[in-house]
């Protein structure tokens, strides 16, 4: 795997091997960064690479750790809800009781 990039700065073209880009998926992940910035091998100046472009050619086992964890579905999050707090499940507020200090 790898990805094939132009420099943004001086047109030239070079690609990114796949151990680069494991690393730069850690990297990624770690700082919760949305892009990777790779040098140019000619010029040296930075280019931006987004990270869904380095996720879509990563290889499957490095992408499936690094991807976010799949939503729950809303009756699972519900049940949880309920569990930890039994009034959060109940539809209807409760009503209020007033004390009539004004007799």
């Amino acid at each position: 795997m790898q990805i094939m990039q132009t420099c943004t700065h001086c047109r030239t073209p070079y690609s990114l091997k796949e151990p680069e880009i494991v690393s730069a998926l850690a990297q990624i992940t770690a700082n919760n960064f949305k892009y990777y910035t790779a040098s140019c091998p000619n010029c040296g100046k930075p280019n931006k690479i987004p990270a869904a472009q380095l996720r879509r050619v990563a290889p499957k086992s490095t992408s499936a750790s690094t991807a976010k964890a799949a939503p729950r579905p809303k009756a699972q999050r519900k049940a949880a809800a309920t569990a930890a707090n039994p009034k959060a499940g109940s539809k209807k507020p409760e009503k209020s009781t007033r004390s009539e200090a004004g007799d």
